[in-house]
């Protein structure tokens, strides 16, 4: 049960929610994720690293940090209908079995966040 969001709704047009980019994965097994970042609008826009990543706290009730990214920061610039992929391996940002978890990026100078929960 994999799902995604970007700020938080995933059923919204992007282009009616005002959003240039769309964020999205999909699952290859279970530690790895391909990520998709699309420019959905005909401006371009940059984007950064994955910045942050987050795992669920049950217990506790809140989001707690498992991996920060160090250092400076690289921000790439994606074209009108550009779209990239990246491979992710999970256990890189500390994301274990059985977690709700949620990584994010820059997006020009919107922090935008995906959602996913491992199996």
């Amino acid at each position: 049960g994999y799902w995604s969001s970007d700020v938080c709704s995933s059923d919204l047009d992007e282009k009616a929610s005002g959003k240039p980019w769309k964020w999205e994965f999909v699952e290859e097994d279970g530690d790895t994720v391909r990520l998709f970042l699309e420019n959905v609008w005909a401006d371009e826009f940059y984007y950064s690293d994955i910045l942050e990543a987050q795992c669920w706290d049950e217990t506790k009730g809140v989001w707690k940090t498992t991996w920060k990214k160090e250092g400076s920061v690289e921000r790439r610039k994606l074209l009108s209908g550009e779209r990239i992929e990246e491979r992710i391996l999970l256990d890189d940002y500390d994301i274990t079995e059985s977690e709700q978890w949620r990584m994010m990026r820059m997006i020009n100078e919107s922090e935008v966040w995906i959602y996913g929960e491992t199996e």
